[in-house]
């Protein structure tokens, strides 16, 4: 929320020219949480509370995207790739090789 205030040009660069940065994101350093972390989660909760309450959705419609969502065969498995960790790229079909990309960047495990 702090950065939200700027503005950025993002540069993709392949992993393999990241070769510490990419090893450090993967081994991160476990510590119990900060005050200010606490805060950071607190008021990220709140921002993201307040986006739900805007949204122009209904508790209903967002009940059947919920639903229709659990029907797709692709959102459910993004879904579970998501919670449980993404198989290795040649193991996935053509549909979902799409979405690889850009799991391996952004490593969204609480998407769904």
């Amino acid at each position: 929320m702090r950065l939200m205030k700027y503005s950025f040009h993002v540069n993709r660069i392949p992993g393999k020219e990241l070769v510490t940065a990419d090893t450090l994101s993967r081994a991160p350093i476990r510590k119990p949480p900060t005050k200010v972390d606490k805060r950071l989660t607190e008021d990220l909760s709140l921002y993201v509370a307040n986006i739900f309450e805007s949204l122009p959705a209904s508790e209903r419609k967002l009940e059947e995207i919920r639903l229709h969502q659990q029907d797709d065969g692709v959102c459910r498995k993004l879904s579970e790739f998501c919670t449980e960790g993404w198989p290795d790229r040649t193991k996935l079909n053509t549909t979902l090789l799409a979405y690889w990309q850009r799991e391996v960047i952004s490593h969204c495990k609480e998407v769904f």
